[in-house]
């Protein structure tokens, strides 16, 4: 039981660990997300200010466009964290200047909750736009792969075979391969 407020946080390191082991950016930045709006949440809820309300709107509305937004992110490299880092640094000016006393009328306005439930209309519309954009990424067509047969070394219109610009092989490597025809010559 002394242990239950500490299991949040020991999920979200050995997820961390986990993904950091396994060089999976990706998920990292969705591991560290998601602890970001449990302890933005867990800080908010418990204060009925009106920066507590527009705050926990600003969580409910980052959550899921965040995680979207890793969607479409390539799984390894720089852009992963550079853009997470660039959206995450959006996300807090906006909070931050939601949460002065000059956008009150529109912090409220995105703080209301919808249809007398918990949920902040803010929230609903990123969910919503978040589960249109998942579904995007999930139907979009993958380009037709070209249908390459076997054997055949077609030659490019710089004159390298593909077999030669493949291999990386460079001017040295063209005069390397011998000239093949096309098809085999009958013998006689």
């Amino acid at each position: 039981m002394w242990l239950l407020p500490a299991y949040p946080l020991l999920v979200f390191l050995a997820g961390a660990l986990l993904a950091w082991r396994f060089r999976r950016w990706r998920m990292l930045v969705a591991t560290l997300s998601l602890a970001a709006a449990e302890r933005a949440l867990a800080v908010t809820l418990a204060s009925s200010t009106p920066a507590a309300h527009v705050m926990a709107a600003t969580a409910a509305a980052a959550l899921p466009l965040n995680l979207t937004a890793l969607t479409w992110l390539p799984e390894r490299g720089r852009p992963v964290v550079g853009w997470s880092v660039g959206l995450v640094a959006a996300e807090a000016l906006a909070a931050g200047l939601l949460a002065q006393p000059e956008a009150a009328p529109i912090a409220g306005l995105l703080a209301h909750p919808f249809a007398g439930g918990r949920l902040p209309a803010i929230g609903l519309l990123a969910f919503s736009a978040a589960l249109a954009l998942a579904e995007r990424r999930v139907t979009r067509r993958a380009p037709a792969t070209p249908r390459v047969r076997v054997g055949v070394h077609r030659r490019r219109r710089g004159g390298t075979p593909q077999r030669a610009r493949a291999r990386g092989a460079g001017r040295r490597g063209r005069r390397a391969l011998p000239r093949q025809a096309h098809r085999p010559q009958p013998r006689v």
